[in-house]
């Protein structure tokens, strides 16, 4: 089960005491021997917006230097209007995720889809990298067959199934994983280690019919590394398509869209940057990690 993070406990709180706020300002009277009490948890939330846009703006800084020249795609990129990513159809994100898979290394690879098992990744070290779309195979929902989302071979070893939903788990249509499941190990596929997994923007099980879910705010951080990777090689031209990339699914299907906010009100900016920090230290982190073990 995924749970929820502290800050999105704190800001939960906020909300309440925000609508709580605004019912006693409706009760006439009540609200007159209360505006001590509201005055205080203004002023507490502007303590803590303004050092929310503080935070906020140094993750931005940092980021923005690990991914030089290009910068921050959250601050420099605005999709959150564009018809591309207004759809919401997912064989829009299984062309882009095509291409870009087809342009990581196979441990990169492997740790954006959340892959840590240590025979997997030796066994596609140095392996090319083929990725199919819209794979056809003998099972989906029962009686019926089906067409696999994105289909990843690295050499003659690994073999990665991968679906795609851009909503929550409980909400999509699962059952068709286990034909799935079912139709890939029938065929005759010539890779030992075989991985499902399904992408969704949150999960409360396991797994999902034989498919392991991966979030896509954890896919965003890992195409972030890859990018990250590219920059400091000079591939600009690759590195920027991935970040465009990024910044839509963060901004439309993550919902971070920190510059609509980095300049509001102090109040605003307590509620809605401290999941974008939180996000952005995580990438950090997580190439702070990557550097240290590449040396």
């Amino acid at each position: 089960m995924v749970k929820k993070s502290a800050t999105g406990n704190r800001l939960l709180a906020i909300r309440h005491l925000a609508a709580w706020g605004r019912r006693l300002r409706n009760e006439g009277k009540t609200a007159q021997t209360a505006t001590t009490a509201l005055r205080h948890l203004v002023e507490a939330a502007t303590l803590q917006g303004a050092q929310a846009i503080e935070e906020f703006q140094e993750a931005v800084q940092r980021s923005a230097k690990r991914l030089a020249p290009l910068g921050e795609p959250l601050m420099e990129l605005d999709f959150t209007e564009h018809r591309w990513v207004a759809g919401h159809r997912e064989e829009a994100h299984s062309d882009w995720l095509q291409w870009i898979l087809a342009n990581a290394e196979p441990a990169e690879l492997l740790c954006v889809f959340g892959i840590d098992d240590p025979k997997t990744i030796a066994a596609c070290q140095g392996s090319n990298i083929v990725v199919l779309r819209e794979c056809r195979v003998r099972e989906g929902h029962e009686g019926s067959t089906g067409r696999l989302d994105l289909l990843v071979e690295l050499g003659d070893e690994v073999l990665l199934i991968v679906e795609i939903k851009l909503g929550e788990a409980e909400d999509a249509d699962t059952k068709k994983n286990a034909g799935y499941c079912h139709s890939v190990e029938a065929e005759d596929y010539r890779q030992r280690f075989k991985s499902f997994v399904i992408l969704v923007v949150d999960a409360e099980e396991e797994t999902y019919f034989g498919f392991k879910p991966r979030l896509w705010k954890d896919v965003c951080i890992g195409f972030r590394l890859v990018a990250a990777r590219l920059c400091r090689r000079g591939e600009m031209l690759k590195a920027g398509m991935i970040l465009a990339y990024v910044g839509a699914v963060e901004q439309n299907m993550l919902k971070l869209q920190g510059m609509r906010h980095a300049n509001e009100n102090t109040v605003a900016a307590a509620l809605a940057l401290p999941r974008i920090t939180y996000h952005l230290n995580q990438f950090l982190e997580a190439d702070a990690y990557a550097k240290i073990n590449l040396t």
